[in-house]
């Protein structure tokens, strides 16, 4: 795990995994952010939620497709 700080700089690297259920970390090479955001780049953990968008855009072109071909089959009937 990494924080970057608001230039895109690394400014503190983790110096060993936290405890399980613990809040603290240890980091290594630490500068000061002097109360600037830092972004944490780090593993993915699968307690963390996030939405997969490809996946949404295929589910999205699929619904599509298939309003398209219900509309049509509508239009023939109404014609």
């Amino acid at each position: 795990m990494r924080l970057i700080g608001p230039a895109g700089e690394v400014v503190a690297a983790l110096a060993h995994p936290a405890a399980a259920g613990s809040r603290q970390l240890t980091l290594r090479h630490a500068r000061p952010l002097a109360g600037q955001p830092a972004f944490v780049f780090g593993r993915e953990h699968p307690d963390v939620r996030a939405v997969d968008y490809e996946a949404l855009s295929k589910l999205n072109v699929s619904a599509t497709q298939e309003l398209a071909r219900q509309v049509a089959e509508l239009q023939r009937q109404n014609a």
